[in-house]
C-alpha cells in the first residue's frame, strides 16, 4: 500500500511543476526618446515581462533621431515581430515605416504620438486636441477676452504639439468670436 501512495504522490507532485511556456510572441518597442516620463513607461513594461514568460520583448530608444528610429524599426522587423509598439519621434518621417510594417500584417500600436496616417492598429495616448481646447477656454474665460496671449510650443513636427495647438486656437478663436458678437 505504501508504494502505491508514494507513486500517487510523485505522480500528483509532478503535475504541479510548471514548465515555462516557450517564447511564442516577439514584441518590438520603438521609443522615440529618453526622459523621466518615458523611463517610467519603459520600467513598467520591463516589470510586467516576468509575468509573461511567453513574450520576447525587444526595445530600442532612438535618442530624438527619426532616421535612427526608422533604422531601429527595420532592425526589429527583421527579427520577426508579432507586434510593433511605436512612440514616433516625428510624425512625417515615421509615417512610411509605420505604414510599411502595418501593410506587412504586423499589428502596430502607437503610443503618445501619432504619424500622419491612419494605418495603424491602435493608439494609446491623450486627446491632445481636447487638452489644448481646455487650456484655451480656461485662459479666455479667466481674462474675459482682455489678455494678450503668447503660446509656447514644442516642435510642430510632433503630433501632440500640433493637436494641442489646434485645440487651443479653436477655443481662443471661439471666445474672441463670442466677445465680438
Amino acid at each position: 500500500m505504501l508504494p502505491i501512495a508514494i507513486g500517487l504522490l510523485l505522480y500528483l507532485g509532478s503535475g504541479c511543476q510548471r514548465t515555462p511556456p516557450a517564447k511564442t510572441y516577439r514584441i518590438g518597442f520603438s521609443q522615440c526618446c529618453n526622459d523621466p516620463w518615458r523611463d517610467a513607461m519603459n520600467g513598467e513594461m520591463y516589470r510586467e515581462l516576468p509575468l509573461h514568460p511567453e513574450l520576447d520583448f525587444v526595445m530600442r530608444e532612438a535618442g530624438n533621431d527619426s532616421e535612427n528610429q526608422i533604422a531601429q524599426i527595420r532592425e526589429m522587423v527583421a527579427l520577426g515581430l508579432d507586434l510593433l509598439i511605436v512612440s514616433p519621434n516625428e510624425a512625417k518621417p515615421l509615417t512610411p515605416i509605420v505604414e510599411e510594417v502595418f501593410q506587412q500584417g504586423i499589428p502596430v500600436i502607437l503610443i503618445d504620438r501619432k504619424t500622419e496616417s491612419e494605418r495603424y492598429t491602435a493608439f494609446i495616448g491623450a486627446d491632445n486636441f481636447e487638452i489644448g481646447k481646455t487650456a484655451g477656454k480656461y485662459i479666455a474665460n479667466k481674462f474675459e477676452g482682455q489678455a494678450k496671449i503668447l503660446e509656447i510650443q514644442l516642435g510642430m513636427t510632433m503630433t501632440p504639439a500640433r493637436e494641442r495647438n489646434r485645440g487651443f486656437l479653436e477655443a481662443i478663436l471661439n471666445e474672441i468670436t463670442e466677445h465680438l458678437s
